[in-house]
């Protein structure tokens, strides 16, 4: 049975949500204020915590990122908020939240919430074969790099960037897993913190080398190998979100081949499994963050178990990994 910590200093809160979740078959507890939820959660972690913001003692975005910081388990947690305060997106990108729950609280929204957390939790090893990819026939002058994040991403992506050197024979797509609300705010704060352009980038919007394009929320980004066109596509999500990092990386593969990398960051789940995979097809190279270096370690861990000789490094060191791959295929026409 899944154990949920719910946490709010307002009791009717906590009734709305242990009322929603009665008859979904999870065990619940609660407490008060972060510093409790802290004390129960490190006795013995649960399975999924979800906190208000606003509490005394000890916050919900001081406990989200304590249990990130000690590595407490792996919980899904769901950060509740109304992002009213100045300056609350970005606190909130950077806490190591896996979802945000808005006020006011919907039931059917709560209990779909809830229900993917662990669905996405539940994702780990993905069974696949090295598939045949149609790479488009003539080469491309340059070559793209494709990084996803999810949990945790934010800053694992800061870092990532301060330490890459790009120019203009290689463009970068990006996922991080999140809202449209958090991708605005965190494609700002990512361009100021590394100190280079990060583009949100329209819908058909030419491929431009030298460029970093961030994957708007609420839409898979691709990229069209017929005319190298960014495509935003409202479909589905895949592996529980979206924008998903198997679209980007499939696509990717066709479109570059040899030249294309995949970096798989921290994150809860295995989205970027089945793209990466397609891109070590295509001839191209994939990467990981080392699983002890992550803030939660399941999709490194997932790119890995592929077994299709994916190496896993700290962020540190990713730019000389990138660095000698980029040359190798430089003269590649």
């Amino acid at each position: 049975m899944k154990r949920i910590l719910v946490v709010d200093d307002d009791p009717s809160n906590i009734l709305i949500l242990k009322t929603v979740l009665h008859d979904e078959g999870y065990l619940i507890s609660e407490a008060s204020n972060g510093q409790e939820a802290l004390n129960l959660h490190a006795a013995a972690p649960f399975d999924m915590i979800i906190t208000d913001w606003m509490m005394p003692i000890m916050d919900g975005l001081l406990l989200t990122s304590t249990v990130r910081l000690r590595r407490l388990g792996n919980p899904v947690i769901i950060l509740i908020t109304s992002l009213t305060l100045e300056g609350a997106k970005e606190r909130a990108i950077m806490c190591g939240a896996d979802i945000y729950l808005p006020k006011p609280l919907i039931p059917n929204i709560i209990r779909r919430t809830v229900s993917d957390g662990f669905k996405r939790q539940g994702t780990g090893l993905v069974s696949v074969k090295m598939p045949q990819i149609d790479v488009l026939r003539t080469p491309v002058a340059y070559s793209a790099i494709g990084v996803v994040a999810s949990t945790g991403g934010p800053a694992a992506l800061v870092e990532f960037f301060k330490n890459i050197t790009l120019d203009n024979k290689t463009t970068c797509f990006v996922v991080q897993h999140g809202p449209a609300w958090m991708i605005e705010t965190f494609a700002k704060s990512l361009s100021i913190l590394s100190q280079k352009e990060i583009i949100l980038p329209a819908n058909l919007e030419s491929v431009t080398p030298g460029k970093i394009y961030l994957a708007p929320g609420d839409n898979h980004m691709t990229v069209d190998a017929g005319n190298m066109h960014i495509r935003l596509d409202d479909t589905p999500p895949e592996n529980f979100v979206k924008p998903s990092a198997d679209p980007l990386f499939s696509t990717l593969a066709s479109a570059f081949g040899i030249k294309a990398i995949g970096v798989v960051l921290t994150g809860m789940g295995c989205d970027g499994v089945i793209g990466a995979v397609k891109i070590k097809a295509a001839g191209g190279m994939v990467i990981a963050q080392d699983p002890d270096e992550a803030v939660v370690p399941s999709m490194p861990l997932s790119v890995l178990d592929t077994q299709m000789g994916i190496k896993s490094y700290k962020i540190k060191d990713m730019n000389q990994q990138i660095k000698i791959r980029l040359n190798e295929v430089s003269q590649i026409t």
